[in-house]
């Protein structure tokens, strides 16, 4: 029967298979593609659906351009009345995609149920299969086949895996096919290797005499087709590989199949290497139905409900299904042993209580062998069967948290006891048995372990007596893995090599966890922080970097590297974590201050300038320009000495930023428009191609956009604002987009008043800095929501130059707190809106109109036309109301005129709709 279900939403259900829209109860006619971009919208519940995929999805045979698409996504938001009420359904993500902002919840009517009809064997000795086999069809059916072709099939991989449960369902399919006999031996309780064919014997209810019972063996399973699965052998291999060749030699009707943790190697072996049950690789983008179709998860639920029959998967916890799943390397055996736990403790809890896996997961199934009843339990019994230099081998490669090659294993492993060829044959070994997985990378072999194997071994790591020595390689081989850090911090680093660092990242966390722990090594790990900071910064993760760094000084003086270049450099590196976590706080000022001082007395220019670079910083975030500015003064001096291109470019850079905010926007503009013509003529760009690993171009453009505002030419601003904000998501790094974002398109919009740029920029914002630690950047998203929907910031989290941009955009708390402070009467890049709003706020009479004509003279000074129109509104409104309205139109006109764009902008409508109102007293 064909399957019916609705998908709900709000007030608003869709019907399948029928597709039609309602809202309570009442049918909503929609257009077709309409429709099908709701569906789509639907089927993908708080995940970003990329433009892309809804033209591909709506036209699928005609090229058309997003304008159409934008038509289609108008007509869905009209149908759902998007917006009405503060009800908010399609948000769209500028230049990426929409997303359905709201919860869905999927309601089926009807369900289409196979019941699978068990069949006995031939012989009748044949196990069925208890209960549902998960995500494992294909496998079976093509192992079906090739036991057609092939008479020796292995089915190999780890313990837990599910070999067992695949024979099973193989054997089955595969008598059921063909109508022959299938017999099922298993050999995990046997000790002796001569007890194999005595085992085989009575499976087949075959009485056995002498000393070789192997010949009775063929007599029994010649003539008529016959399957054998050899199931638990890689306790047996050599007995089992002997037996199965005779057997196999002698008849030409036989097959059999076989599950170990390793190969046999045996003469004619097929091998078929059994892959954990897949997994989504993130399960936050994409549908929870979609995550549903996935067979980890699939077999978690199928399992959670039969111990507990409250349990589904739902949007609300499939997260933390997933995570589940995802920490147990999608191993079915601990999948089914996490699922039984959901009888007592819900899903969330179980995630959390995973990090210790081998305490929790210890409920299998009472009929299941000892060995496979716990976790630890089902390791144990692997490990007991590598030899003493294989355990070892194993033991320290469990400090690879990533996957490593073998020059790297022989580099963590190898001493005067191991040798590479040890270390070599070993790997072989693991590999073979199944306890390290092999991949091969542009034709490179890497090996990697699954996690719950990994924390096995790792904890028997802390049996060995030689843990420390071990650990202190495995953090001087991720030093070896990143150079010189000079290039990245000065933008010379290329996005490939942060891409390509990134799949080490796991093992710098370990490493550094070691080495300034206290017994660690705090030397290296002082090294270790330094060397691999640009790293974190162009991985966008500061938050968690701030932590190690913050670790790291504090171990500088039991390193002893006190007054040392790495001191400076990792001063540095800490103080630009702080500054995009917390803001430009005082410890920030500190660490770059420190820096400074030591870089002096080592008398080396170059740490030097990148010291002063983070104080200059400091003090431009927060508020001291004039302070900032003798700074990139000085900076600029040293520059001139340097023959480095982006050296005397980042001068250039900070003179013109501390120039704009002290109002000189001319030269600002100047200095900034040298610097794009430099970059624009560079064929090979930097991803990051500042100090403070924001990508250099959309830095330079943030400033243009603000200046090109400030002097009157808003279409320009505009302009550049969108192309910047389909520039920073295209070059995907969180800070620069936070940066650009954050100082230049959010202001720039609500200048103009363009708000429907402002709430796509707001979202794309939010977006970047909840999850990711980025406090510093989410203060400045709290600030424009409440902007944007009228709710409350408390200006004492915001620097004096947030505060500033946020007054600007009329936010009177921080108008008030600024007031407070007599901000005003300090020249900077917005003391006209300041006097101007100061002048509104505290004053009336004579006074107001003295501070309005201030504040149009300093904009006038300033050539800042944006703040001398404001200024001039205002001062003509006052003039109207005195009845002096000669004065006010001739005031406003003069403002007005010389602006040759932004006739759509908001100050402009404001000021041409007063000047006709005085125009035609």
């Amino acid at each position: 029967m064909t399957q019916k279900y609705s998908l709900l939403f709000g007030p608003f259900k869709l019907d399948f298979p029928r597709r039609t829209l309602s809202r309570d109860g009442t049918e909503i006619r929609l257009g077709s593609r309409a429709l099908e971009i709701l569906v789509a919208l639907a089927e993908s519940p708080g995940d970003l659906v990329s433009n892309q995929a809804l033209v591909s999805r709506v036209w699928p045979d005609t090229v058309v351009d997003e304008g159409s698409l934008r038509v289609h996504i108008s007509a869905v938001r009209k149908a759902l009345e998007d917006g009405k009420d503060g009800n908010r359904y399609v948000v769209n993500e500028m230049g990426r995609g929409y997303r359905l902002a709201v919860p869905v919840q999927r309601i089926v009517h009807d369900v289409q149920v196979d019941h699978p009809v068990a069949r006995r064997s031939a012989r009748g000795s044949f196990p069925g299969v208890v209960g549902r086999i998960v995500g494992r069809d294909d496998v079976i059916e093509g192992l079906s086949v090739s036991l057609s072709e092939r008479r020796l099939v292995t089915i190999a991989g780890s313990g837990g895996i599910g070999k067992t449960t695949v024979a099973l369902g193989v054997g089955n399919r595969f008598a059921n096919q063909t109508g022959a006999a299938a017999v099922f031996v298993d050999f995990a309780p046997l000790t002796s290797a001569a007890s194999a064919p005595t085992a085989v014997a009575v499976a087949l209810g075959l009485g056995v005499s002498g000393d070789d019972p192997i010949p009775d063996l063929i007599a029994a399973t010649g003539g008529e087709p016959m399957l054998l699965v050899f199931d638990n052998c890689e306790h047996l291999v050599d007995a089992v590989t002997n037996l199965a060749e005779r057997m196999l030699r002698g008849t030409d009707s036989l097959r059999i199949l076989v599950t170990s943790r390793e190969p046999l190697r045996a003469e004619g072996e097929w091998v078929h290497r059994l892959a954990p049950l897949a997994l989504p690789s993130d399960c936050a983008n994409m549908s929870y139905l979609d995550a549903c179709g996935y067979p980890a998860i699939a077999l978690f639920a199928d399992r959670a409900a039969a111990v507990n029959g409250n349990f589904s998967v739902t949007p609300e916890n499939v997260g933390a299904v997933w995570d589940v799943c995802r920490r147990i390397d999608g191993i079915p055996l601990a999948i089914e042993m996490a699922a039984a736990r959901t009888a007592s403790i819900d899903v969330h809890t179980l995630a959390a209580r995973l990090e210790d896996r081998f305490a929790v997961l210890t409920r299998g199934r009472r009929t299941a062998l000892p060995r496979q009843q716990t976790l630890r339990a089902m390791l144990d019994w692997s490990y007991t069967l590598l030899d003493m230099s294989t355990q070892t081998v194993l033991v320290r490669l469990s400090l690879f948290r990533s996957s490593f090659d073998m020059d790297a294993a022989v580099s963590i492993v190898s001493d005067g006891e191991i040798d590479e060829f040890v270390v070599v044959d070993a790997m072989a070994d693991l590999v073979a048995k199944s306890m390290l997985v092999s991949d091969s990378e542009r034709g490179l072999a890497t090996y990697r372990f699954l996690e719950t194997t990994r924390q096995y071994a790792l904890e028997k790591l802390a049996d060995f007596k030689d843990q420390a020595r071990v650990r202190r390689k495995h953090a001087l081989y991720c030093a070896s893995l990143f150079n010189d850090p000079a290039p990245a911090w000065e933008g010379g680093a290329q996005l490939d090599v942060a891409e390509a660092s990134l799949r080490h990242l796991d093992d710098v966390r370990s490493a550094l966890d070691w080495a300034l722990s206290s017994d660690g090594d705090p030397a290296l790990g002082v090294r270790l922080t330094t060397i691999t900071s640009p790293l974190w910064f162009q991985l966008s993760l500061p938050f968690e970097f701030v932590r190690f760094s913050q670790r790291a000084v504090d171990a500088l003086d039991r390193a002893g590297l006190t007054g040392t270049v790495d001191h400076v450099q990792l001063l540095n590196a800490y103080g630009h974590a702080v500054w995009h976590t917390t803001g430009p706080v005082e410890a920030m000022a500190q660490a770059f201050g420190e820096s400074l001082s030591v870089a002096r007395k080592l008398q080396d220019v170059d740490v030097e300038m990148t010291s002063m670079w983070g104080l200059w910083s400091q003090r431009l975030q927060s508020g001291q320009y004039a302070e900032s500015l003798a700074i990139t003064q000085a900076y600029q001096r040293l520059a001139e000495t340097s023959s480095e291109l982006r050296t005397t470019q980042t001068a250039k850079h900070t003179h013109a930023l501390s120039l704009e905010r002290l109002g000189e926007f001319g030269r600002s503009l100047d200095l900034i428009e040298d610097v794009l013509v430099v970059d624009n003529a560079n064929p090979v760009r930097a991803k990051h191609a500042n100090a403070a690993q924001v990508d250099g171009r959309t830095a330079a453009w943030t400033l243009k956009m603000r200046i090109l505002w400030i002097q009157g030419r808003s279409d320009a601003a505009l302009d550049l604002a969108r192309e910047a904000v389909t520039e920073c998501v295209r070059v995907d790094h969180d800070l620069s987009l936070c940066f650009c974002v954050g100082m230049g398109v959010l202001p720039v919009a609500f200048w103009t008043g363009d708000l429907s740029l402002a709430w796509e920029a707001q979202s794309i914002l939010r977006g970047r800095t909840r999850g990711n630690g980025l406090m510093f950047w989410d203060s400045w998203a709290d600030g424009f929501e409440a902007i944007l929907t009228g709710g409350h910031f408390d200006p004492e989290r915001a620097t004096v130059y947030q505060m500033e941009i946020f007054a600007t955009l009329g936010h009177e708390p921080s108008i008030d707190a600024l007031n407070a402070s007599r901000r005003a009467d300090v020249a900077t890049w917005c003391q006209a809106e300041l006097v101007r709003r100061r002048a509104v706020t505290l004053y009336n009479g004579d006074i107001r109109e003295r501070e309005l004509k201030v504040a149009l003279n300093i904009a006038r000074c300033q050539g800042a036309k944006a703040w001398e129109l404001r200024a001039a509104i205002s001062l003509a409104r006052l003039l109207e109301e005195r009845g002096e309205r000669e004065d006010a139109h001739e005031t406003l006109s003069r403002a007005l005129q010389p602006l040759s764009e932004g006739r759509s902008t908001a100050d402009v409508k404001e000021a041409e709709a007063l000047l006709a109102e005085l125009g035609g007293a």
